[in-house]
């Protein structure tokens, strides 16, 4: 037992190393390896200092930025974390991952309207259709809570080209036509939402 313990936690290490080495081959590489570990050991601070030195030696690759921002993230340094994401992004414009993290940063600090564009930058570079629902939908929500429907419906007709028969979005869709005045689009839109839902009513929101 104790051998096939041994054994499982140095294919754990192969396979981390591993995985560091594979999106690191410049000269940052060293620090880059010692870095990941230490992020992922949670021993911040130094997993920081060693960021530091895989950018000094290699500054223009986006993970060791934004790994570097993953630790002020997870160290509540908003301010620390939002520059480093800004930083790999410069380097990579389609990291959705940095995008999503500056979103949910300028969230916490309340400027919901950089927080919708940077939820918007991330449908735009995101690939996998159910993220980009859920990225665009998180902008929604905040735009109806500040009251903004003119705003949500336009991000809501961007997403249903995406995804034309997502419930969640079909609902909002309707809810935001029944608060207009829309009650043809709200009725027809719920009725799409609940059609496959066997033995439960359809929702009634037109008048």
């Amino acid at each position: 037992m104790r051998v096939n313990t041994i054994h499982y936690f140095l294919i754990l290490v192969f396979f981390s190393l591993l995985g560091a080495s594979a999106y690191s081959q410049g000269p940052g590489k060293g620090a880059y390896i010692q870095a990941e570990n230490l992020r992922k050991s949670r021993r911040y601070q130094e997993a920081i200092t060693k960021y530091d030195e895989a950018i000094r030696l290699e500054a223009g690759n986006y993970r060791y930025f934004f790994s570097r921002g993953k630790c002020y993230y997870a160290m509540k340094d908003y301010d620390l974390a939002l520059s480093s994401f800004e930083e790999s992004v410069e380097y990579n414009k389609q990291n959705v991952f940095a995008y999503t993290l500056i979103a949910k940063i300028y969230r916490k600090k309340g400027d919901l309207a950089n927080a919708v564009y940077y939820y918007d930058l991330a449908f735009k570079n995101e690939n996998n259709a159910r993220r980009k629902v859920g990225y665009k939908m998180e902008a929604v929500k905040i735009l109806l809570r500040e009251g903004k429907t003119e705003e949500a419906q336009g991000h809501l007709a961007e997403v249903k080209e995406v995804a034309p028969d997502n419930k969640n979005i079909l609902y909002f869709d309707a809810k935001i036509s029944n608060q207009n005045g829309d009650y043809a689009n709200a009725k027809s839109n719920m009725i799409t939402a609940t059609s496959g839902l066997e033995g439960k009513p359809q929702a009634s929101v037109a008048k």
